[in-house]
C-alpha cells in the first residue's frame, strides 16, 4: 500500500492531495462537489488518480460545507451549549470590536441568538484536564425546552392554538379515551400533530381532513405541501382538495375495474 490521501470537500469543489510514498511524489487534483452527496465527488476524484483503492493506506477528509451554512445563516437553527457561569460571554462579545474608538460601531448579528444559548455544569482547566465532570442532568432542561418548542410549533401548524387556549390544563388536558371529549375535527388536527411530532420518513394520512371546514383544510394542506420532497406521503381521501398536491393520484374505482 503506497498512497496517503487527504480530501477537502467544499461547496463548489473537492480538492485532493495524494502522496505516493513509494515513488516519493505528491499529486493534487480537483473535481466538482456534489451537494446532494459529498461522497460522490470523493470517489470520483480518487478514481481519477488511483486505479486500485487497496493501495490506499491512509485517508482523511474534511468539509467546510457545514461551517459555511452556519456562517451564512442558511442552515438549521443552532443551539449553543456553554459552561455554567460564562454563557453571557458570547452575547457580550467584548473581544470582537473591530474599531475601538468608533462610537457608532455596531456588533455583528450573533450566529446563535441569546435565547438559544444554554448552560451545563462542567469545568475544564486551560490544559484540557477535567476539573468538574459534565453533569448530564444539565441537559434535561435543554431537552425539555427543545421538546416544548416543537410541540408549540406543531400546535400552531395544525391550527390548534385557539382550541388549546380554552382548555384548563392546556397541552396536558386529558381528552378522554380515543378523544371522546373533543370533536372529530379536533381529533384529526391532534392526530396530524402527533404524526408530525414523530417526524416519520413515510406518512400515511387516511381521510385526515374529512371533518374540517374548508378554510382549516386549506391551511392544513399548506403544511402538507411544505413537506413535499422531504417525506413520502400517502393520502387517502374523497376530497379533491386533499389530493391536489400529490405527484401521482390513483382512482380506487379504476383499480377495481382492473381487478375485475
Amino acid at each position: 500500500m503506497k498512497y496517503r490521501v487527504a480530501a477537502d470537500i467544499g461547496g463548489t469543489f473537492t480538492d485532493f492531495v495524494i502522496e505516493d510514498t513509494e515513488n516519493k511524489k505528491t499529486l493534487t487534483s480537483k473535481v466538482l462537489s456534489n451537494p446532494s452527496n459529498a461522497s460522490i465527488a470523493v470517489l470520483k476524484g480518487l478514481k481519477e488518480s488511483i486505479s486500485n483503492f487497496n493501495e490506499i493506506n491512509f485517508l482523511v477528509h474534511g468539509t467546510t460545507v457545514g461551517l459555511n451554512a452556519f456562517l451564512e445563516r442558511k442552515g438549521a437553527r443552532v443551539l449553543l451549549i456553554m459552561t455554567s457561569g460564562i454563557s453571557d460571554t458570547y452575547t457580550i462579545a467584548r473581544g470582537d470590536r473591530k474599531t475601538l474608538y468608533d462610537v457608532q460601531y455596531r456588533k455583528p448579528k450573533q450566529l446563535a441568538s441569546r435565547k438559544d444559548v444554554h448552560e451545563v455544569y462542567e469545568r475544564m482547566s486551560w490544559e484540557g484536564k477535567v476539573i468538574e465532570p459534565l453533569d448530564e442532568k444539565s441537559f434535561q432542561l435543554i431537552i425539555k425546552k427543545i421538546n416544548n418548542e416543537k410541540i408549540k410549533q406543531l400546535i400552531s401548524y395544525c391550527k390548534l392554538s385557539d382550541f388549546i387556549e380554552t382548555l384548563h390544563l392546556k397541552e396536558d388536558t386529558n381528552v378522554g379515551e380515543l378523544g371522546s371529549r373533543i370533536s372529530e375535527g379536533q381529533k384529526q388536527r391532534i392526530g396530524l400533530a402527533r404524526a408530525l411530532y414523530k417526524d416519520p420518513e413515510i406518512l400515511v394520512l387516511d381521510e385526515f381532513t374529512s371533518s374540517l371546514d374548508v378554510e382549516t383544510e386549506n391551511e392544513i394542506m399548506k403544511i402538507i405541501e411544505s413537506l413535499k420532497g422531504k417525506k413520502t406521503i400517502f393520502i387517502i381521501s374523497h376530497r379533491q382538495n386533499a389530493i391536489k398536491y400529490c405527484n401521482k393520484v390513483l382512482d380506487a374505482s379504476e383499480l377495481n375495474k382492473n381487478v375485475n
